[in-house]
């Protein structure tokens, strides 16, 4: 027997509802992942944001609430740049 024989037959054995199965867990595993990832960009851009807030005091007095926020866009701005 062909080694690509025993392959072909083994894929036709693999039913329709396993297939179905692995399809659902990988999509599962992309999608944990993703909240995973969202979950730490999330609290990286806040623990940014506060240290800018905390480290700078004499702009945030004067520019107020907003200097976090523009610390926090001009450092994703650079890491975009920088990747492209």
């Amino acid at each position: 027997m062909d080694v690509n024989q025993s392959v072909g037959s083994v894929l036709e054995r693999q039913s329709t509802s396993d297939y179905l199965e692995n399809r659902q867990r990988i999509e599962h595993r992309k999608a944990a992942q993703w909240i995973r990832h969202a979950t730490r960009n999330l609290a990286a851009g806040a623990m940014l944001t506060m240290i800018a807030e905390t480290m700078l005091p004499e702009a945030y007095l004067k520019g107020g609430s907003l200097v976090g926020l523009s610390t926090l866009f001009g450092f994703l701005t650079a890491i975009l740049s920088s990747t492209l």
